[in-house]
Order: C-alpha cells, then sequence, then structure tokens
C-alpha cells in the first residue's frame, strides 16, 4: 500500500495565554503538494525505514504510532515501513505530523481495523498536536490544543512559494522564546480575522488575503534566528511581495501570482542554502 503525506502551511496562526504548560492556538491551515511517499507492506517483522537526506530520530512519529496502535488494538500484525522523506524536519510544515496520520490512516485500512474517522482523530491528538489536522486532509481550521479540526467550504486554489532554510527550528525553542516576551494574541478576535480571511479566499483576493495574514510566533522565531528575518527582509525588497512564516519557522512562504516568480529567486546568491519550491493548494490526501 502506498500512501502520500502532504505538508501544510499556516496561512493565520494565533497563539493564546500557556495554560497548564500548553498553549491554546487557532490556525488556518493550508493542505500543499509538498509531500513524503510511504509505503506500508504487511510483514513477518516490524520494519521502519527513512530514504532521507535528514537525520530521523529513533524515536519518531511514525514509530510512535505504531506502538500506539498495538496498545490500543493489541494486533500482533506485522509491517514494513518505508518513507521516501521529501518534507525537511524542523521546518514549520508539519511532515512528521502527516507523516503519522498516513500511516494512522493506512494501517486502519492494512490491517483492516475499521477506526471511524473520530477514532482516528483520538489516536492522532495523543501522537502531536497537528496530526488531527492530517487526518482531516484538507483547508481546515485547528483550535484548542491542536484537537479541534473543523473543515471550510473554501476550495480556492492557490500557489505557494516556499524557502526552506538548510537548518531546524524547534518548537520548543520558539515557544519558550513566546513564553519570555508575554505577547499573546487574542483567540476571539483570530476566530474573526480568519473569517474574513477566508472571505477574501473566496474572491481570490491576494491583496486583502495578505493584509489579515498572520503568525504570532515570527517575532520569536525572527529573534532566535536571525538569518530567517535577513533573508525575509531581504526578498520581501527584491521581490515586492509578503513573506510570511509557516508554523514555528523556518519556513517562508508567498502567494505566487505568476510562476516566472520563482526563477526569479531561486538564483539568488543569499538563497544558495535554501530549498526553493513552487507549490499549490491540496484538496485531499487520500
Amino acid at each position: 500500500m502506498r500512501v502520500i503525506a502532504p505538508a501544510k502551511i499556516n496561512l493565520f496562526l494565533e497563539v493564546g495565554e500557556k495554560i497548564n504548560s500548553y498553549h491554546k492556538i487557532i490556525s488556518l491551515l493550508e493542505m500543499i503538494n509538498l509531500q513524503d511517499e510511504i509505503e506500508l507492506l504487511p510483514s513477518d517483522k516490524d520494519e521502519i525505514e527513512f530514504l532521507s537526506e535528514w537525520e530521523i530520530p529513533e524515536d519518531n512519529t511514525v514509530r510512535k504510532t505504531v506502538r500506539l496502535i498495538r496498545e490500543i488494538t493489541d494486533c500482533k500484525k506485522k509491517v514494513k515501513i518505508k518513507v521516501r522523506k521529501k518534507i525537511p524536519p524542523g521546518s514549520g510544515l508539519g511532515g512528521g505530523s502527516s507523516d503519522a496520520a498516513s500511516v494512522l490512516k493506512g494501517l486502519n485500512k492494512l490491517w483492516r481495523i475499521n477506526f471511524n474517522n473520530k477514532k482516528l482523530l483520538e489516536i492522532g491528538k495523543k501522537v502531536g498536536s497537528d496530526v488531527p489536522f492530517f487526518i482531516l486532509g484538507r483547508r481546515g481550521i485547528i483550535e484548542g490544543y491542536g484537537e479541534i479540526v473543523r473543515d471550510v467550504n473554501c476550495k480556492t486554489m492557490f500557489k505557494y512559494l516556499l524557502l526552506i532554510p538548510p537548518f531546524q527550528v524547534k518548537t520548543e525553542e520558539i515557544y519558550r522564546e513566546l513564553d519570555r516576551e508575554k505577547e499573546y494574541g487574542d483567540l476571539t478576535e483570530g476566530k474573526k480575522k480568519i473569517k474574513i480571511l477566508l472571505a477574501a479566499m473566496e474572491k481570490n483576493n491576494i491583496k486583502e488575503m495578505e493584509d489579515i495574514m498572520m503568525n504570532r510566533l515570527e517575532k520569536s522565531c525572527f529573534k532566535l534566528k536571525k538569518e530567517i528575518k535577513e533573508v525575509r527582509e531581504e526578498i520581501e525588497k527584491i521581490t515586492g511581495r509578503k513573506f510570511f512564516l509557516s508554523g514555528s519557522g523556518g519556513t517562508l512562504f508567498s502567494i505566487l501570482y505568476s510562476e516566472e516568480e520563482v526563477e526569479k529567486v531561486r538564483n539568488l546568491p543569499f538563497l544558495k542554502e535554501w530549498k526553493v519550491f513552487c507549490v499549490r493548494s491540496l484538496f485531499s490526501s487520500e
């Protein structure tokens, strides 16, 4: 069985105050067609292999997902899992969470467990806060601690330019910096702004979208990773376009007006070590 594990970008991310060691958030997430490829095969022993240019930790989200399914179902079947990594880890694109969601959905079919979507969401949130979104598998809003996922009706397709740094950004470090600064956002106001953003997306009004799009973690990320801030300032100066941070970083992205913009950016000397991708909205991970 072959499945895909698509990346995501945060078109809007607001973060509330820390309560009981966690932050509540509200975010509008866009699934995109940069994706890992996963193969699941019946086997006489468990094997998990990553074909990746990046180092993947031994205790990864895929291994955690398989372990969790076993604990819940007491299933004795074995599986060989091969993950071809295309999504850089630690880039704010949700690759690990997407891998977990795709393996969860894949094993649900391969092992004929037949969990419904509600049960898959329940298991997914035990693996990671972004996993429920990837189980939904299309553009959506996440709230709370990531466990509340809502579909949205807007089906307008957009293209994006991604700039991915040659280093990883640790989510916990960015949140730690946010807590030091104590510059939290208003989640109720965030919900209203997402509604306005979705209306702009329906109209394909990119200028209006860019005026609403934001990421509460941006300031914290730029403070700790000054190169990302410098690249954004330089690229915005050259292109005259707005660039946004995805997740806790460090991917920067912009809404594309035309694909000619990609080649213009790809050969810039200060992006020599960065990965540059042209991607589009994806409306299904099946």
